[in-house]
């Protein structure tokens, strides 16, 4: 029997993505002239740091948008958990804003299957160059999820946060429970 990817040698899609190849695939997106649903939802997930499935299940009632924030609320994501994210990045807010314009509350905000957020994300990846360092630890997302996580960890711990309280707080907003510290 196969053993679980958690307890493999070398385990697989155990990098971050690099937050300089990042700014390379921001600026493929900003000097687009047409923002595609897959390149919009892979703005979404490296937002909020989520899987591709938990982006594309986003209904614009799961958005509530205030002066100066966002929160995105997700329901019944992977391991039957919720959770609710929020951002005070104006850049972010006004993408959400964009978003949810001229749609009703169950409308979803990003009605794309999964998979195309992350082909989308392979096809940058190969038009920059670097698509062979993520292919081989065999990551897409996932990658960005970590390097999401590491952000929102020292943000954490600079806002006063002990470091086993911003591990548990940054492993629930990546829709994980507490004391998940191999995360």
């Amino acid at each position: 029997m196969e053993k679980p990817e958690s307890e493999v040698a070398g385990k697989i899609r155990d990098i971050s993505f690099d937050p300089k190849d990042w700014d390379k695939i921001k600026e493929l997106i900003d000097n687009k002239s047409i923002i595609s649903k897959s390149l919009e939802g892979l703005l979404i997930s490296r937002d909020f740091g989520l899987r591709a499935e938990s982006v594309t299940n986003i209904r614009t009632k799961d958005i509530t948008l205030s002066q100066g924030g966002a929160s995105l609320h997700i329901y019944k994501d992977k391991g039957n958990r919720d959770r609710t994210l929020i951002t005070r990045d104006l850049n972010v807010i006004g993408r959400l804003e964009d978003l949810v314009k001229n749609k009703g509350a169950e409308d979803r905000l990003i009605p794309i299957k999964p998979d195309s957020i992350n082909r989308q994300l392979a096809r940058l990846e190969t038009e920059l160059g670097i698509r062979e360092k993520y292919q081989k630890a065999r990551t897409g997302l996932h990658a960005i999820r970590k390097m999401w996580a590491k952000e929102q960890f020292i943000s954490h711990m600079e806002s006063g946060m002990i470091k086993q309280e911003a591990m548990d707080k940054t492993s629930e907003d990546l829709g994980h429970g507490k004391n998940r510290n191999e995360l």
